[in-house]
């Protein structure tokens, strides 16, 4: 979506991008307890529930850090997780 109103991606490239990060980098499935964990996120933190898919995920994934613009600079989750906001 970024892509499209920020940067003005054509589909196509938007597409090559998809298929280039996924021979790159491991993908994994979002599986019940990721979204449950979201779904604890959402309610107890008041995140979108896309923010707290991400969130949720790299809590699952043991990450010390989430660069986000969308969520707030220095937010701490679960005493390990912080985020940080690259444009502030």
């Amino acid at each position: 979506m970024n892509l499209i109103k920020k940067v003005n991606f054509p589909e196509g490239k938007i597409q090559h991008l998809i298929e280039s990060l996924y021979k790159k980098y491991p993908v994994f499935e979002l599986f019940q307890d990721i979204l449950l964990k979201a779904s604890k996120i959402r309610a107890d933190k008041s995140f979108s529930f896309r923010d707290s898919v991400v969130a949720a995920s790299a809590l699952d994934c043991d990450a010390n850090y989430l660069i986000s613009e969308d969520m707030q600079d220095g937010f701490i989750l679960e005493n390990k997780l912080a985020i940080i906001n690259p444009f502030i």
